[in-house]
């Protein structure tokens, strides 16, 4: 994190495929509400078929709290992951039962706090809360 200067901030991270069946406009009003707050950074790992919208937005919305970087290869990918401070899965409300959460299960190995941006009443939302608790992690969804 020092070699991008967010050593000092807290870094939510949303890393890995930035697919369509991800809810990152969440994520980005998230990043809105909290633009004007500088210790907090959204960090974005990979790329994706949302990858230029996403950057589009952030552009748009003026928001200097978000940074981009590109995949991380498989030996740095475990020292990304635990870098954050909060991590993010997300998955959209017409996503469930075509796709899993499958950054979970990384996240979850990490060892790091995560925030679910999935719809609470779904299956997912329950395996999320269900998967994180047991492996005593906290869990906002």
């Amino acid at each position: 994190m020092s070699r991008h200067g967010l050593e000092h901030s807290f870094n939510v991270l949303y890393s890995g495929n930035q697919g369509r069946c991800h809810d990152l406009v969440t994520l980005l009003g998230a990043a809105l509400l909290l633009k004007d707050e500088p210790s907090f950074q959204f960090l974005f790992i990979g790329k994706g078929p949302q990858h230029q919208r996403v950057r589009q937005l952030v552009y748009d919305w003026g928001l200097s709290n978000c940074r981009f970087l590109p995949y991380q290869d498989l030996d740095v990918l475990p020292y990304s992951l635990t870098s954050a401070d909060l991590a993010v899965v997300s998955l959209g409300i017409d996503a469930e039962g075509l796709v899993a959460p499958s950054k979970l299960y990384g996240h979850l190995a990490a060892g790091t706090p995560i925030a679910a941006i999935t719809p609470p009443a779904r299956i997912c939302s329950a395996w999320c809360k269900t998967t994180a608790a047991a492996a005593g992690l906290p869990m906002v969804i």
